[in-house]
């Protein structure tokens, strides 16, 4: 049983006024919110009356869970716009916002942006331009904790029994995000519209989940415990390619490329992953950049032998890896691991989740009555770790591990893909190039216009999604990811790159239709 209510009051008021030569809008507002979560649940088996549907009747046992939450905001914001000729461009904003999610002794925070534009065409002429901006910003944002961090919480075993478990942080206050960003704006041979911008933020404060001393009871308090810097780098080209009575061609490029790296950790370096067994694969600590795969790696190449073996007593084999000569085929064969001077396995980056670049690729053609739509994506690099082929060797189920087919000397046993599963540790054998080009979405309308009847206008279509995948990705779909640990704290780490039985994004063909009166 779920109870949702939200209720939200805003009060807003303009003002728009120009003096002279300066044009100014300025807008105040006062927004309050309530959000209320009221969730129970009861779940049992194994019914002594088969048929009879009453909680009475189960023999077995009985789990249930409740939740009750409320998270109260208020913010008064105001923004001022100014321009003079509509030459000079002149913007800004300041909030304070008040979250119950704030700690008890940081309950409003303060953000703000500045932001201003010089259209160069107006002060002067550039053949072939008919507009050129430059523009830049700065401004603060803020990210609320989890409901639950600034209290203590509890362990609830069976029998009622509970323990301590998180210990609340009444300072914790929410992480900010400081942005600065530039870009260029340009309209050019009546055709083309461009757009450069380039972003640098630094987000502070982040939230932690830190673990604590025995001697205090408690394992663990959130606390702001780091910080990240991002760089984004976009363009877009949008092109009128064709434009004539009966027919045109509209076709636009973007691009994204994106790096973050951890700047300040006031926690000791961790692994940390998604919800998936033993998947903590990517390193939380001061310097790295977020979303590199951390693991074990087998040797590919003689060179990384180790002084005390020698090479004669080694090869590679079919599949890339060094093992011991002689043992190729048989149930002796075992690829090599890079090991430490102790001998164990090495920690060591052996993969990168973050693309080289995203580009997406659209187009619209018109002709009399009908539309044509279509979108591409790019993707370019960026691995995925591929947890799924691990477990299917683990269980003798993937397709390598048929040998029909296979010449005499690259035929394995099942003990070689066994050591290859490597008991499911994060291994160098399943990252994988997640490289892909998607169909998006392609479409199709047609218009019919009935000037004389009730129904002025008819459009009907065919819209097509996700269609089809080009990779060399040895899964359904390398588009995967998965969602982080509660504990992993780190903005724009939502999501990692791994596929772990993940469910492929799906195909779709739809119809519409569209009546204007």
């Amino acid at each position: 049983n779920t109870t949702i209510m939200n209720q939200t009051l805003q009060f807003t008021t303009h003002f728009s006024k120009k003096f002279d030569h300066w044009n100014t809008n300025v807008k105040v507002s006062y927004l309050y919110e309530d959000f209320n979560t009221n969730f129970s649940s009861m779940y049992g088996t194994s019914f002594s009356a088969p048929g009879n549907k009453n909680w009475k009747a189960i023999s077995g046992d009985i789990q249930t869970n409740s939740l009750d939450q409320t998270v109260r905001a208020e913010n008064i914001f105001g923004i001022a716009q100014l321009d003079y000729r509509s030459k000079y461009l002149f913007d800004v904003m300041y909030r304070y916002d008040g979250s119950s999610k704030f700690g008890e002794e940081a309950r409003w925070q303060p953000y703000y942006r500045i932001s201003g534009g010089w259209r160069i065409t107006e002060d002067f002429d550039i053949p072939g331009f008919q507009e050129l901006k430059i523009r830049a910003a700065y401004g603060t944002s803020g990210q609320r904790p989890g409901f639950a961090a600034q209290y203590e919480t509890y362990t609830i075993s069976s029998g009622g029994n509970f323990s301590k478990a998180n210990f609340g942080n009444k300072n914790l206050e929410p992480s900010t995000t400081k942005e600065t960003e530039v870009a260029l704006n340009a309209s050019f041979l009546k055709r083309f519209d461009l757009e450069v911008s380039y972003s640098i933020s630094n987000t502070e404060d982040i939230f932690l989940q830190k673990s604590l001393p025995a001697y205090q009871g408690w394992n663990t308090q959130w606390a702001n415990a780091g910080a990240m810097e991002s760089e984004v780098y976009e363009a877009s080209l949008n092109s009128r390619i064709i434009k004539s009575e009966n027919f045109s061609w509209n076709s636009t490029i973007t691009f994204d490329r994106v790096r973050s790296k951890i700047t300040n950790l006031d926690v000791p370096p961790k692994l940390v992953g998604p919800e998936a067994q033993e998947s903590d694969a990517f390193y939380l600590r001061e310097g790295e950049t977020f979303g590199i795969i951390y693991g074990e790696e087998f040797l590919t190449s003689l060179e990384q032998l180790p002084s005390d073996k020698n090479p004669d007593n080694y090869t590679v084999n079919a599949d890339g890896y060094v093992i011991q000569k002689g043992t190729e085929g048989t149930r002796l064969e075992e690829p090599l691991k890079l090991r430490d001077k102790n001998g164990n396995p090495k920690q060591v980056q052996i993969g990168n989740t973050n693309p080289d670049f995203n580009i997406g690729f659209s187009n619209t053609f018109n002709y009399k009555g009908f539309t044509v739509y279509t979108l591409i994506d790019w993707k370019q690099g960026g691995d995925v770790y591929n947890r799924t082929r691990q477990w299917l060797y683990r269980d003798h189920r993937a397709g390598a591990v048929d040998q029909a087919g296979k010449a005499p000397n690259a035929k394995k046993t099942y003990d070689y893909y066994s050591n290859l599963y490597n008991v499911n540790k994060i291994t160098s054998e399943f990252v994988e190039d997640a490289s892909y080009v998607k169909i998006r979405e392609a479409a199709i309308y047609y218009n019919f216009d009935l000037p004389k009847s009730i129904i002025k206008q008819i459009k009907i279509g065919i819209i097509g999604r996700n269609l089809f995948t080009f990779t060399g990705y040895s899964g359904y779909d390398p588009e995967v990811a998965m969602p982080e640990y509660a504990d992993s704290g780190v903005p724009g780490s939502s999501y990692y790159k791994m596929d772990a039985y993940s469910y492929p994004n799906h195909s779709s063909i739809s119809a519409s239709l569209t009546l204007k009166f």
